[in-house]
């Protein structure tokens, strides 16, 4: 698991099972905020820090923090487009990093600094976009370094030859749908459109089910009478505004199929987005 953890860990890395581009391993391997390299990094680099702060390693909290998030970074990691292809938030909740107030409000504060602490250390770039369109940032772009490579001890054939791979695979995948194959360079264009089309037509889908939690949390302590009530109305309202219409049958059922939707929803305590779906 790649959990970050405020206490020690018996076991406090597994990177060796996700990181798939090391070409061989020796030995147990030691997270990476407690390996020389790591230092290095931090040492070799005081144009990045005006104070002393370069000549100490961060905190251990911090530091438990990178170990955590670089293994979903490499888990998520598609050598092809040399981009990590999973946004900020999927990975903080993977990676134990994510808070989630009282009031259901998620934080992924710990994630994101300490993204920030790798790109100034030169191991990543990350870059956030806001999209007016859709009003929100879309996911972050973040790519691997050469630093990042040398400091895992993963050779440069070794990346190259993951990515010829993988453009051996994409091709194999589109000659069995009846589609041409491609370059190298379309299908590294292809990939990284991917993500932020995907990313619009799947950000309705996702203000949907946000409001359905919030819904349900409002519904944790109504009656289903009252429940009843309040999905009558709304879809009388809809009805009234032209965005329902059925017969009086399939209103019944719409009624009755909300109703259940809702009582599932409230009852079930499903509505955090840290906790797992019951059964």
């Amino acid at each position: 698991m790649w959990i970050y953890r405020s206490q020690k860990s018996k076991n406090p890395d597994n990177l060796h099972q996700v990181w798939r581009l090391r070409e061989d391993y020796r030995g147990p391997l030691k997270p990476y905020s407690q390996q020389f390299s790591y230092a290095g990094s931090i040492v070799i680099c005081p144009e990045k820090f005006k104070t002393s702060f370069c000549a100490h390693l961060p905190p251990v909290l911090r530091r438990r923090a990178i170990d955590a998030l670089l293994q979903g970074l490499c888990f998520h990691y598609d050598p092809l487009a040399n981009r990590v292809q999973c946004s900020i938030t999927t990975l903080a909740i993977e990676c134990g990093l994510a808070t989630e107030s009282g009031a259901g409000k998620l934080s992924i504060t710990r994630a994101t600094r300490a993204l920030t602490f790798l790109s100034e250390l030169g191991l990543i770039t990350y870059q956030t976009e806001y999209d007016p369109l859709i009003g929100c940032y879309i996911p972050t772009d973040i790519t691997f370094t050469s630093a990042l490579f040398a400091a895992l001890d993963v050779s440069e054939e070794a990346v190259a030859a993951a990515r010829r791979s993988r453009v051996e695979w994409e091709n194999r995948q589109r000659k069995k749908q009846g589609l041409d194959t491609l370059g190298m360079d379309e299908l590294i264009a292809k990939a990284w459109r991917f993500v932020r089309e995907r990313f619009r037509s799947y950000q309705t889908e996702l203000k949907s089910r946000g409001i359905k939690r919030a819904r349900a949390r409002r519904d944790a302590n109504r009656e289903r009478q009252d429940i009843v009530t309040l999905v009558k109305r709304q879809l009388t309202r809809e009805i009234s505004e032209g965005r329902f219409s059925a017969s009086r049958e399939a209103v019944k059922r719409e009624v009755e199929r909300r109703v259940k939707e809702r009582m599932i929803l409230s009852r079930n305590r499903n509505y955090s987005r840290l906790a797992t779906a019951s059964p």
